[in-house]
């Protein structure tokens, strides 16, 4: 299968097994052109998204003890798994022309998105509730899919929302650590060591397409756009 392809079947199918089935054997020969069109994610009903922002909204952290509770934060963080899916699978088709090691590493990340996402709704099934169940946004598609460069892609994504998803992950191990939720602590706690990987690999892109002449932190906060910050 064409990484292309795999790319496509991500985007335009809306069932949530199709978006998270990737075979092993896969190539690169064929990228095609670039997708230069605004499009968004084709997804299942109850996963689109909501266009009411509080029905969204983060649940409040002292109900944490309840099994709804921890259930909705969950499910909060396994959209954004499935939105890191989609936007991956976006960056394989607007930068066709982008290095191929750029490119595999992106597929590598995309899996373990894939798998993270998986991870998330067996947990939330323990939980007794379905992913769909509660309402979902797209503000990751809207702050990273109008990107115009790979550049764009590794500030966006690797360095403002994964990074952000150290502290959160890290932060919400502990939480549930507490309250003695263990599978909810181990499942967080993998996100965690995954996210570092992720991190580290648009790091090293970063690096490598920044102006030498400036700090990474120059450069980073040169590159964000309102409203990222």
């Amino acid at each position: 299968m064409e990484l292309r392809a795999l790319a496509e079947q991500i985007l335009f199918n809306p069932s949530l097994e199709v978006k998270l089935a990737c075979p092993d054997q896969l190539t690169d020969e064929s990228p095609g052109s670039a997708i230069l069109s605004d499009l968004m994610p084709a997804r299942e009903s109850a996963l689109r998204f909501s266009q009411q922002r509080a029905a969204s909204s983060f649940p409040a952290l002292h109900t944490l003890e309840s099994d709804k509770t921890r259930a909705r934060v969950l499910h909060f963080f396994a959209n954004h798994e499935l939105l890191a899916t989609e936007l991956m699978a976006l960056v394989i088709l607007k930068f066709p022309d982008a290095p191929k090691a750029f490119r595999r590493g992106i597929l590598r990340t995309l899996r373990d998105e894939q798998e993270h996402t998986r991870l998330y709704v067996r947990r939330l099934a323990e939980l007794g509730v379905d992913f769909g169940e509660f309402p979902v946004n797209g503000y990751f598609w809207k702050m990273i899919a109008p990107m115009a460069t790979p550049m764009d892609y590794v500030s966006r994504l690797s360095l403002t929302f994964e990074q952000a998803n150290l502290d959160y992950s890290k932060f919400f191990a502990s939480r549930f650590e507490l309250i003695g939720d263990t599978s909810s602590q181990a499942l967080m706690e993998q996100i965690y060591r995954d996210e570092m990987a992720h991190v580290g690999y648009g790091l090293k892109w970063f690096r490598r397409w920044k102006d030498p002449a400036m700090s990474d932190w120059e450069a980073f906060e040169g590159q964000l756009t309102f409203p990222l910050s």
